[in-house]
């Protein structure tokens, strides 16, 4: 299960970070985008495309904005939960995250 950030990350992979563009390798060393600013390691974008079933979990007002660059809008690196997709991706959203689709 993915989370969405408020500034449409997922799964340590930030907006228009290199990561998104990684084809060859199943983990990377992330910068973090968003506190904590810890050292991270993230899976690749490759690894979600051959999952089952992705699922997306978001709740929250905060998270309205990014969710619908998510699932509404053409896939874009500035929101990578947009491109970051399983064979068959869902989200389960509460009616507060869903509010601008």
């Amino acid at each position: 299960m993915n989370g969405i950030g408020s500034d449409g990350h997922t799964a340590s992979l930030f907006p228009d970070a290199p990561g998104l563009a990684e084809t060859g390798r199943r983990a990377i060393a992330a910068e973090p985008g968003l506190e904590p600013f810890v050292p991270r390691v993230t899976l690749t974008p490759p690894v979600f495309a051959a999952t089952g079933l992705l699922v997306y979990l978001a709740s929250g007002e905060g998270k309205a904005a990014a969710v619908r660059r998510a699932f509404a809008e053409e896939p874009s690196s500035a929101a990578p939960a947009s491109i970051v997709r399983g064979r068959r991706t869902i989200a389960l959203l509460d009616r507060a995250a869903a509010a601008l689709l």
